[in-house]
């Protein structure tokens, strides 16, 4: 293996959504002097970070997860509430705003104090977390007739619906991942890191990245792309679907099982289906109907709203959680006998944007180990 205790190292990043971009800009600052490459096949706004909703909260965990999905989540949660609180011009600056959120749960589904949330720790990635009256309940105007298909149970009551009222922090990713790269060529012409290059290309193999540079470390974040790079066939794709309309005065954050109504700036995402081992990228006609219902049904104000977007993303689910680990796989660089640690950063499912700062730190971490770097973040 190369000197890695020796600077300036060398970094390649393969991908450029919120896992690549996220895990590049720690890695620039942990590591001065750096040389930093970012390969990607498609960016911003063309990501699978740029679907979806951006809520930074943990609201259920699922066969998906793993043991470290609530560690990465808090951490990144801990990040943005931190933002939120020291640098309120950053968080405008990065599309980040703190609002509460109205929770839906059937009770004979479960419900957080059915423990929803194994163990309680994701209790933690909220500011707060309370269960609403009755009146105020009946306040939000959900359509008790609509229940059936939020919950998918033809036999629900309203008397079922539980609702809590609970702080999180939204992020838009039409801002923040092109902050991200901004950032990263910032500390370049400062002279932070020697360089940084971004470059669009598909790549069929990690050995192909070496033919860029001698690289010291390989990051892989190609999301579902480590399918066939890794080969990884714990990989599945999740097809989400997703609305986009024009806010209104008294749209606020709502979420029952996968519906969501997620303001940001400048209009409302709507969704979503969760649709495991579909690839499809066309808009379903039947899929639109039924978010629409449901939508309509956690809040029928929505129904006047003027639609302005659609958009389908495919998700990279894993069996057995995101890999965030050391690949021991050898990958021989052109420097004599060294080999490249590669170091996996994928498979995050619909909680990338959750998981993505905790999992950037854990890259950093696992680079400390083979390098005499401590940790500057």
């Amino acid at each position: 293996m190369a000197n890695l205790h020796s600077a300036p190292l060398s970094f390649c990043v393969l991908g450029a959504g919120i896992s690549g971009l996220s895990s590049a800009y720690c890695l620039a600052k942990n590591y001065p002097s750096s040389r930093v490459t970012v390969v990607y096949e498609e960016g911003t706004p063309n990501t699978t970070s740029n679907h979806g909703f951006g809520i930074l909260s943990l609201r259920s965990l699922d066969e998906l997860d793993s043991a470290d999905t609530s560690r990465f989540t808090k951490a990144t949660a801990s990040h943005f509430a931190n933002i939120i609180s020291q640098s309120p011009q950053l968080a405008a600056e990065i599309g980040l705003s703190a609002m509460p959120a109205y929770l839906t749960y059937d009770r004979k589904q479960g419900s957080p104090e059915q423990d929803v949330f194994p163990g309680g720790p994701t209790m933690d990635t909220f500011a707060y977390f309370m269960k609403i009256s009755e009146h105020e309940k009946s306040s939000l105007g959900i359509d008790s007739d609509g229940l059936k298909y939020i919950f998918e149970r033809d036999d629900i009551e309203p008397s079922d619906l539980v609702v809590y009222k609970a702080g999180t922090w939204v992020i838009d990713n039409h801002s923040y991942l092109p902050w991200l790269k901004k950032e990263l060529e910032l500390m370049a012409a400062r002279g932070d890191i020697s360089s940084v290059n971004f470059i669009q290309r598909r790549v069929s193999s990690f050995s192909e990245l070496l033919k860029l540079e001698d690289f010291h470390f390989i990051v892989n974040c190609s999301g579902l792309g480590s399918e066939y790079l890794v080969p990884d066939g714990n990989m599945i794709p999740i097809r989400g679907q997703y609305l986009l309309v024009k806010p209104s005065a008294t749209t606020d954050l709502r979420y029952g099982g996968h519906t969501f109504i997620c303001p940001k700036p400048g209009r409302v995402a709507l969704g979503s289906v969760y649709q495991k081992g579909r690839r499809e990228t066309s808009i379903n006609h039947f899929d639109k109907e039924d978010i629409l219902r449901r939508c309509c049904a956690l809040n029928p104000q929505i129904r006047n709203s003027e639609i302005i977007g659609e958009s389908v993303g495919i998700r990279p689910g894993r069996y057995g959680g995101p890999r965030v680990e050391l690949d021991r796989q050898t990958l021989r660089s052109s420097r004599g006998n060294d080999s490249v640690p590669i170091i996996h950063n994928y498979g995050h499912g619909a909680k990338g944007i959750l998981q993505h700062w905790g999992c950037a730190l854990e890259v950093v971490k696992l680079a400390e180990s083979l390098t005499s770097s401590k940790s500057k973040l």
